[in-house]
């Protein structure tokens, strides 16, 4: 929607703290994926609450939307929000778990640097419930940050990547 287009925006990875700050917001929520705690210690400096978040498993990502449901007063759309998931990912996996040939899968979130997700992480099980084998599944790093070398030593049969733009599709791919 145009509303949201036309907020501010800003870098999570690293936290823009300046700029978050001139937005004075009321919470902040955060993930131990990404971001560190000492982003919280800098903006509870300046009077901003961060919540942070994890995200080991799905499960998780229901148990949060339910805990920013209750911090923010809208309980009944996080629970309905949260059964709706959890609904979606038990239809996903009945059509996806006979599947026998995967692609090969690498997930990325943004093109620099090339921040994947390794053994342990709820990506994994996306990309199964998806019908694929991630690339990183066994990366002892729950949170790595992948060489261009990686990558073309392990080449996939399928590139997903969360990335605002600009980014340059045809770099990622030499």
């Amino acid at each position: 929607p145009a509303e949201v287009t036309a907020l501010p925006k800003f870098s999570t990875y690293p936290m823009a703290h300046e700029q978050i700050a001139a937005l004075q917001p009321q919470l902040i929520l955060a993930t131990d994926q990404i971001n560190k705690p000492t982003d919280a210690e800098v903006l509870a400096a300046v009077g901003i609450p961060t919540a942070f978040l994890s995200f080991k498993t799905l499960d998780d990502v229901s148990r949060a939307a339910r805990k920013m449901g209750d911090w923010i007063g809208v309980e009944a759309t996080a629970a309905a929000f949260a059964d709706a998931f959890d609904a979606q990912l038990a239809a996903a996996a009945s059509r996806t778990d006979t599947i026998a040939a995967r692609p090969s899968v690498l997930m990325l979130i943004g093109e620099q640097p090339l921040y994947s997700f390794g053994k342990g992480s709820y990506i994994q099980t996306l990309v199964s419930l998806a019908g694929g084998t991630s690339i990183t599944a066994d990366l002892p790093t729950a949170n790595p940050i992948l060489s261009a070398e990686f990558v073309l030593t392990e080449p996939p049969d399928v590139i997903v990547m969360s990335a605002r733009p600009p980014y340059d599709l045809a770099a990622l791919l030499t």
